[in-house]
């Protein structure tokens, strides 16, 4: 395995400005593996989706709303990207699924819904989103600390590609988030937070689950009392990439693991680093690279690629 910068930080657009420690996070690989779309604070204080051109070395500004952007993804022809955006403070607590083209023309609201919709992503052939959300909570109900800190419940839901026939699949106490559908569409992928049973000061643990597309015959995949999260599964449906701290000296200290579908046999892939966070996996199609969000303890988060081939 080998692994490289993609040069994010060394590639701004003439147009931007640093006015503050760069996060350049939540990677996503186009389908022809050319692209990388993410979101960064580089233009400002409000985080916005840009595209790195692997090629060209160049960075594209795609949208330049007043609110916050997160967490984009490609739809599998490679036309158009989804994205959560934050809406108006009324309630505070708000984001919509968003989608617009690879362009950053043509930007739609998908969702419209009170509560947090978010981590959206495509089906593999296409024709559905799967996308976590808070909808079911009464935000009017929840004090001001219980806001701040995220005291209200996320559950997994599916719905057409142009918004309709919203359906919930998951119904648990804690958070179920950051979902995906695997590359056959019969199996759904989702890490839960459980009130007890982590290894960490607050006692939660995190897991990362599997299950029939409908939610019902649920496997824990994982099993362990460290923070497992972040679970997307490869392009050839043979492997699922995961964070963890499990084997970091401190709960900070994550890194990139792999699981093997079959034999449900993990491994670790990054090396770990004093007091950094190696976070959230995106597969490139070909199954054989990864890139991924280093976080450093200094606040600077970039966008590494780790191939998992042998050099030549």
């Amino acid at each position: 395995m080998t692994m490289y910068a993609m040069g994010i930080n060394a590639a701004l657009a003439q147009d931007t400005v640093k006015i503050a420690t760069v996060q350049d996070q939540y990677p996503a690989v186009s389908p022809d593996g050319r692209k990388i779309a993410f979101e960064s604070n580089r233009s400002g204080p409000t985080d916005q989706i840009f595209v790195f051109d692997l090629e060209t070395e160049t960075v594209r500004q795609l949208t330049n709303s007043a609110e916050q952007n997160e967490t984009p993804v490609w739809s599998p022809d490679g036309s158009r990207i989804l994205f959560a955006r934050r809406i108006a403070d009324v309630p505070r607590t708000t984001w919509d699924v968003f989608e617009m083209n690879a362009d950053g023309s043509a930007v739609r609201n998908l969702t419209n819904s009170p509560g947090h919709d978010d981590h959206p992503r495509y089906s593999f052939d296409g024709k559905t989103i799967i996308f976590n959300s808070a909808r079911s909570t009464d935000f009017t109900e929840l004090s001001e600390e219980q806001l701040d800190n995220g005291g209200y419940n996320y559950e997994i839901y599916r719905m057409n590609v142009d918004g309709s026939d919203v359906a919930q699949l998951t119904d648990f106490h804690e958070w179920d988030t950051y979902p995906s559908i695997s590359p056959d569409g019969t199996r759904l992928l989702w890490r839960r937070v459980y009130p007890d049973g982590g290894s960490g000061p607050s006692g939660l643990n995190s897991e990362i689950l599997v299950a029939d597309i409908d939610g019902k015959n649920i496997e824990n995949l994982t099993n362990h009392p460290s923070f497992d999260g972040y679970p997307v599964w490869s392009p050839d449906g043979s492997s699922i990439a995961f964070a963890s701290n499990r084997d970091g000296a401190k709960p900070i200290e994550f890194n990139i693991y792999l699981l093997d579908v079959n034999t449900r046999a993990i491994t670790q892939l990054t090396e770990t680093i004093a007091d950094t966070e190696q976070v959230r996996p995106a597969w490139f199609p070909d199954s054989a690279k990864i890139a991924f969000n280093r976080d450093y303890p200094d606040g600077r988060s970039e966008i590494h690629i780790l191939s998992l081939e042998a050099p030549d």
